[in-house]
């Protein structure tokens, strides 16, 4: 079991450590007593965070890295406010490795207790941050992400930045992050997503957000730039009641696609319905910009194209503005 060092203290001294391999080889003197830790790796690496110290479920808690810190004699836990940094699980740049394990840890513990997230380094993934939260659960809580116009994530692979197994993805916002995706990723997948909103980011070679098999629902992406996107930024199957506004889409290819284009009218689904694509700067794609079904109720206004490939049209330039 754990206990208790003896060692008579001031209980208003606050303990500072270094680093988190620090904390780990430190026990606590009483319960409740609480340190300072400075930095992750290396002291000041990252801004200090406040533990405190308890034995209570020591047996049962995990050390995750970041939210619980085990020592041998007792849990070190973090004194979150609404805000936990990235790297306070240890999550940092590209010289630091995958931080894939790290982000998901992370992403755990902040959509348990509705906490936000900022991203302080461009993140180097290799595979899927799994996002296990259904709209029926989410109801109270958005879990924002935002990289402060200096963090986001790097992949290579291709694949998935985000992924859903459930049937419902809801109440995430993206903003001021940077992503450099390569092999055709994506930064969301998932069957049904609803209520996201990604805004003033910037993307390069990969894509924002797929539903490939069902649908997107109150989607909001706005203020962002796309350069190079090898692959749609946003393809679907279905779209209801989402807003598509004021970006700019660059030197790639497809910016919106629906999974049920079909060259007949006659064989058109709706798949659309209160879809709003306006005032988007769309310049220099090797595809058709704009690729959609049927769609019912919704606007296509304001847009600015120019020097686009239209497929099927012998290459074709197109040069217009005010649609």
């Amino acid at each position: 079991g754990s206990k208790y060092y003896q060692k008579q203290i001031d209980k208003n001294e606050l303990f500072k450590v270094n680093t988190i391999a620090d904390l780990r080889n430190f026990n606590g003197y009483y319960e409740g007593q609480e340190i300072s830790l400075l930095g992750y790796y290396n002291s000041g690496d990252k801004p200090p965070l406040n533990y405190k110290f308890t034995i209570v479920d020591f047996d049962t808690k995990i050390d995750d890295g970041g939210s619980i810190i085990k020592s041998s004699r007792g849990l070190w836990v973090a004194q979150f406010g609404n805000e936990i940094n990235s790297s306070d699980f240890g999550a940092f740049d590209e010289n630091h490795g995958d931080s894939t394990s790290k982000l998901q840890k992370l992403y755990d513990f902040a959509i348990l207790n509705n906490k936000k997230i900022n991203i302080t380094h461009l993140h180097y993934i290799t595979s899927s941050i799994k996002l296990n939260r259904s709209a029926e659960e989410s109801r109270i809580a958005t879990i924002t992400t935002t990289g402060n116009n200096v963090g986001g994530f790097i992949k290579y692979n291709g694949g998935f930045v985000f992924d859903s197994d459930n049937t419902d993805t809801s109440d995430f916002i993206f903003t001021s992050l940077r992503l450099m995706l390569f092999g055709d990723s994506v930064l969301i997948n998932g069957d049904n997503i609803i209520r996201v909103r990604i805004e003033n980011t910037h993307l390069v070679w990969g894509g924002f957000i797929h539903a490939p098999n069902r649908w997107l629902q109150s989607i909001r992406i706005k203020n962002n730039t796309v350069r190079n996107n090898t692959i749609p930024v946003v393809f679907f199957n279905h779209c209801f009641d989402s807003t598509f506004s004021d970006n700019v889409i660059e030197w790639g290819t497809t910016f919106i696609e629906s999974n049920q284009t079909v060259k007949k009218v006659s064989e058109f689904k709706q798949d659309c319905a209160g879809i709003r694509i306006e005032n988007n700067c769309i310049e220099g794609l090797k595809d058709t910009p704009i690729k959609l079904g049927r769609i019912v109720g919704g606007s296509i206004k304001g847009n600015f194209f120019e020097s686009n490939i239209v497929s099927n049209l012998s290459n074709i330039d197109l040069s217009f503005s005010g649609l």
